[in-house]
């Protein structure tokens, strides 16, 4: 499912636009960015947690040469469901 096929299963289930519901979306996603970006984190009660992580410098090797590469340091967002992948679902 893509950000447009969502915000309209959004607006079906709220009964906002889709104008509305990609707003909606938009700031929720957009709060979720801002607490990783601080190193904090978001937890939803029968859903799961965010939680964004320091990934240390690594080497790696790019696929399609074989030539290994040195990824920098960098912070990287984390998922972690809460109670089986579709816990949520079941419940509504």
């Amino acid at each position: 499912m893509n950000k447009k096929q969502f915000v309209k299963e959004l607006s079906k289930e709220t009964a906002l636009t889709r104008q509305e519901s990609g707003k909606v979306l938009d700031a929720v996603l957009g709060i979720i960015s801002r607490e990783l970006s601080k190193e904090g984190e978001v937890s939803i009660a029968d859903f799961g947690k965010f939680t964004s992580r320091h990934v240390p410098e690594h080497d790696a090797r790019n696929p399609l040469t074989g030539e290994t590469v040195t990824v920098k340091a960098h912070k990287a967002a984390h998922f972690k469901a809460f109670g089986g992948i579709f816990a949520y679902a079941h419940k509504h």
